[in-house]
């Protein structure tokens, strides 16, 4: 491919380059510019991260639950330096792992849809 001009922006450098490889298939880019990757020399195009409305939600919604679940883990750890008797740090303790295994989850989750 050869640029007379200005390189085009990312997306309609995609459009360009699907519309070479697959003339009669419409090109409809959801992806936001930075999601975008190209790699020149191994002439191929990928999306890194959501490609859909749907996908995208999904996305949102393990974000948001991260976030409640780290604010949780803060509040349980000032919980634990508050106990009062040992069983109720036990049971701190195992809610504080608890949600530490589900953070371990959603970061695995979330590094993946990312990629």
């Amino acid at each position: 491919m050869t640029v007379t001009s200005a390189p085009p922006k990312s997306a309609s450098l995609i459009g360009c380059l699907g519309q070479a490889l697959f003339p009669l298939f419409n090109w409809v880019i959801v992806a936001h510019p930075g999601q975008i990757k190209i790699d020149f020399y191994g002439n191929k195009v990928w999306i890194e991260g959501p490609t859909t409305k749907k996908e995208k939600a999904t996305f949102d919604g393990f974000i948001q639950n991260k976030r409640e679940h780290e604010d949780e883990l803060g509040m349980l750890t000032d919980d634990l330096k508050n106990a009062d008797s040992e069983s109720n740090k036990e049971i701190i303790q195992s809610e504080i792992d608890h949600v530490t295994m589900v953070l371990g989850v959603l970061h695995k989750v979330i590094r993946r849809m990312s990629s």
